[in-house]
């Protein structure tokens, strides 16, 4: 387990140790909650975007699945010999 240690503003530790003691928790158990629930919050945040990007992308694939494309290689080719 890591040990981190920071400073805070007083007024900030005051709103922390009131936290604490409503959540019937010690000081640093009520900050490691708050850490902790910002993590998995952020990291859920980012899986559900995710699933979203690829929601999205499979919807084109999907959509565009029975054409052909050209290779734009090609026609970059003949724009530049132009």
């Amino acid at each position: 387990m890591t040990q981190v240690t920071i400073e805070l503003e007083p007024a900030i530790a005051h709103l922390l140790e009131h936290l604490a003691r409503k959540n019937s928790r010690s000081l640093e158990a009520e900050i490691k909650a708050i850490l902790e629930m910002t993590a998995r919050t952020k990291e859920s945040d980012k899986a559900i975007k995710t699933a979203a990007a690829w929601e999205r992308i499979n919807k084109a694939r999907a959509k565009y699945s029975d054409r052909v494309f050209s290779d734009s290689v090609e026609l970059l080719r003949e724009d530049r010999n132009r």
